[in-house]
């Protein structure tokens, strides 16, 4: 096998036909299971994604085996808000619940408790909402087309069913962090204009996708930036 790259810890080989994600020791099992299980459901239901095929322990060391998208490229801005759109129109109930993945962060977060009454009381505007599929780490760098022209959908990690409009703000937090204002905006208008939604309400939970994401970043640059959504849900 041949190492292709590394992300946060993690180490990603190439053998042959196959593409295998070997995680950190320290990392989290159930984090390793919940992403291959997310993303073999995501398969099942129809979506493109590459098919899981194992699970491995070697040396205290998760990885999980699955196809190698040959001569792949990044998406462009409509075949990402095409996958969106696919995502926010298919419905899987067995996914972990967004809402879970929500009180999990803020447990650990250390916000105070106006900052986290706060992000509740945005969440539950939205309570109504049907839930989707929402992947939780969607760029363009996630959604990739390979040689056939097929674009497929990566990186699993973070997939539950929940609030598709908090799924966008976090799409909206990732690139405005990295400066890209224009994707950004592009995105969440495109996606809203196509599924019928106010874009004022990506808007609304912007702030919280943004406190939400300063607790997971590990980016102490990024970090810095994510400051003031916390400053403007305390000070509500």
């Amino acid at each position: 096998k041949v190492l292709i790259g590394q992300k946060k810890g993690k180490e990603f080989f190439r053998k042959g036909d196959k593409f295998i994600k070997l995680y950190p020791k320290d990392f989290p099992r159930e984090a390793v299971y919940l992403e291959a299980f997310c993303q073999a459901q995501l398969h099942a239901n129809g979506l493109a994604v590459p098919v899981v095929y194992d699970i491995c322990e070697a040396g205290g060391q998760l990885s999980l085996t699955m196809d190698y998208i040959a001569e792949s490229r990044e998406s462009t801005l409509e075949q990402f808000i095409d996958v969106a759109v696919q995502l926010a129109k298919t419905k899987i109930d067995v996914l972990p619940r967004q809402s879970d993945f929500v009180d999990s962060v803020l447990g650990k977060s250390g916000f105070s408790d106006v900052v986290k009454a706060n992000i509740k009381k945005r969440l539950k505007v939205f309570s109504s909402i049907p839930l989707c599929i929402c992947h939780g780490d969607l760029h363009q760098k996630n959604i990739i087309v390979d040689c056939s022209g097929r674009v497929n959908i990566i990186d699993c990690e973070y997939t539950t069913k929940g609030n598709l409009l908090l799924d966008l703000a976090r799409t909206y937090i990732l690139y405005s962090i990295c400066g890209v204002y224009g994707t950004a905006e592009d995105y969440i208008c495109g996606v809203c204009r196509r599924i019928g939604y106010d874009v004022s309400d990506v808007r609304y939970l912007i702030p919280v996708a943004g406190a939400l994401h300063y607790v997971i970043s590990t980016n102490a640059e990024k970090k810095k930036l994510l400051l003031e959504y916390i400053q403007q849900l305390g000070n509500q």
